[in-house]
């Protein structure tokens, strides 16, 4: 979002007030980050929502507008235009919200109703003063939301572009189960479930076939003037994502990819009031994070599991132009990765009644630590009439970086139900290391498996192929990521009315 955008406040203001005139409170909000705006790369996303709630009784009803944009640019310039491309997404969806709830003595039952269309169906237990609480939700609907397009800069490509759209149908279930004793609540929380694939539409299809499943744990203390809090979370996912062109009653896969995730983080947080009143009392806040994730992709080398198999992306105009194609060239990506990051940061509010307004500075600054080691391998294979070959290069990265990520804001508010605040968010860089360390592996004898062996399982080591040229310098993956870590910036802006 530029500030120009900012122009759409004042309109959501009066959309949020005349639109909840009987209710609780309207707010409306809009953020925009932007992580890299440059001639041949940029990152960048937007969103701006209105929001109202109301209560009779027992009863609340809750609703929401929200505009989502995302901007997604790289262009590749290769040795020539039959090597060049751009790939873009240009993003822009409007969300509705709705939600209804019900509350009584020791029950209470929700509902959440989103446009993708998506629905969530939730309640939750309580004994008295809440000594034991649990609860359940379920979750279902569909998203199709990212579309993106692929160009070729050369008139003579085979494919010239490929336009498609990422959606699936995902579904989930959660429990949780806690307790309360005075100012000490724990928690707990288990989540799984999965995806199915939206394959319905014709032409270029991208989609994912996933199961998760994620445990969260999670202790607070809330003391008069402390509050403090510990959280852990695991989250593992098995993701088989594809890509389909669907035409004329066929359907053809041209990309494969699966992958295991797993997430450990462990978060805890601090804040401490200057003061009884919290309405009136400047605070301190401290938070450390530590985030470890794993990836794995996987080795498969069966027939139609290639992660790309560009030849199965042609039409069948294209196809018929050719008459028939004699030349196939296919790429298996497999290897792992893994990152860890450390987070630590220190803030204050000040707290300061000016005439009838309140007036309320604030700033945050994270420290952070980021390392990451790539390892990676890209088997090409090619064929024709008359013999076959493969060469795999080593893809190799290791990376580091340090920072902090600045906050400075500023809220705004008036006794006559009026409030403001707009926060910024700076990335400052103090380190950034990115290496292509030299690896080469030792020849081995490949024996080729049939056609129906299944892939290696997960017990059994993705298996060294022979390579046959070093390890390539990526200055893509570099600019891509220095140019974010320089330029990260956002902005965050809330205006809106209580009753």
């Amino acid at each position: 979002m530029k500030f120009s955008d900012l122009k759409i406040l004042p309109a959501l203001l009066l959309a949020t007030a005349s639109y909840g005139a009987w209710s609780t409170q309207g707010l409306a909000d809009c953020s925009g980050l932007f992580l890299l705006d440059q001639k041949n790369q940029k990152i960048q996303a937007r969103s701006c929502t209105i929001k109202d709630s109301t209560q009779v009784k027992n009863i609340s009803a809750m609703a929401g507008y929200t505009h989502v944009g995302i901007d997604l640019y790289k262009n590749h310039i290769g040795k020539d235009d039959l090597y060049s491309w751009t790939i873009k997404s240009e993003n822009s969806e409007d969300i509705g919200y709705a939600a209804v709830q019900a509350d009584f003595r020791y029950l209470d039952f929700r509902i959440d109703v989103y446009s993708f269309p998506f629905f969530i169906a939730s309640t939750n237990w309580y004994m008295p003063d809440s000594i034991v609480f649990a609860g359940a939700s379920f979750g279902q609907g569909e998203f199709s939301f990212l579309d993106f397009s692929w160009v070729s800069a050369s008139n003579l490509s085979v494919i010239p572009n490929i336009n498609a759209t990422f959606s699936d149908k995902p579904h989930y279930r959660q429990f949780d189960i806690g307790t309360k004793i005075q100012n000490h609540t724990a928690r707990f929380n288990f989540l799984y479930g999965d995806t199915d694939p939206s394959t319905e539409d014709a032409g270029y299809i991208f989609s994912d076939s996933s199961h998760f499943w994620a445990i969260n744990s999670n202790y607070t203390y809330s003391g008069t003037a402390n509050t403090a809090s510990l959280l852990y979370t695991y989250l593992t996912a098995d993701v088989n994502a594809f890509g389909l062109l669907r035409e004329n009653n066929s359907v053809k896969r041209f990309f494969f990819l699966p992958a295991g995730i797993d997430i450990n983080m462990l978060k805890a947080d601090f804040r401490h009031l200057f003061g009884n009143n919290p309405q009136t009392a400047s605070a301190f806040s401290a938070r450390a994070i530590i985030l470890d994730l794993k990836l794995a992709l996987l080795w498969d080398d069966r027939r139609f599991y290639e992660t790309l198999a560009p030849n199965r992306a042609l039409t069948s105009s294209i196809i018929k132009t050719l008459s028939f194609s004699v030349y196939n060239r296919s790429f298996r990506i497999y290897g792992t990765a893994e990152a860890v990051v450390l987070d630590a940061g220190l803030g204050y509010e000040w707290n300061r009644r000016i005439g009838m307004f309140r007036l309320k500075p604030n700033i945050f600054a994270d420290f952070f630590y980021a390392k990451a080691d790539i390892d990676l391998r890209n088997r090409t294979e090619t064929s024709n009439m008359f013999y076959s070959e493969h060469t795999t290069d080593t893809l190799i990265w290791e990376l580091g970086v340090a920072g902090s990520l600045v906050n400075l804001g500023l809220s705004l508010e008036t006794p006559k139900h009026f409030f403001a605040a707009v926060n910024i968010y700076q990335v400052v860089p103090f380190y950034f290391n990115l290496k292509t360390p030299f690896h080469k592996e030792t020849p081995e004898e490949e024996i080729p498996p049939g056609p129906d062996q299944p892939p290696p399982g997960p017990d059994q080591p993705i298996p060294d192929i022979p390579e046959e040229t070093p390890p390539k310098s990526r200055t893509t993956l570099k600019s891509i990521f220095s140019g974010a870590f320089r330029n990260g910036f956002a902005i965050n802006a809330q205006i809106g009315l209580r009753f």
